[in-house]
């Protein structure tokens, strides 16, 4: 009787040394590439991060931002 090949667990050591050029995703010690998001995803985002800049802004809370970012970046 064949043995089923042992799974490979990624660590988190791993998936930290990815390509920066795709996304994956660590779930349960399996790397997967991430999907694109769809344009009903991108639509909430934009809506969320309008909402947010606004009650920001308005009451001299801070910054908004959409992505991390290195400081001093700018």
């Amino acid at each position: 009787m064949a043995q089923p090949k042992p799974r490979i667990k990624f660590t988190v050591n791993d998936y930290m040394t990815t390509p920066d050029d795709k996304r994956y995703q660590l779930l349960d010690g399996e790397l997967i590439l991430a999907p694109a998001p769809r344009m009903s995803h991108q639509t909430i985002a934009i809506r969320l991060g309008v909402a947010l800049y606004q009650f920001v802004t308005e009451n001299a809370l801070g910054s908004v931002w959409f992505a991390p970012l290195r400081r001093g970046a700018i």
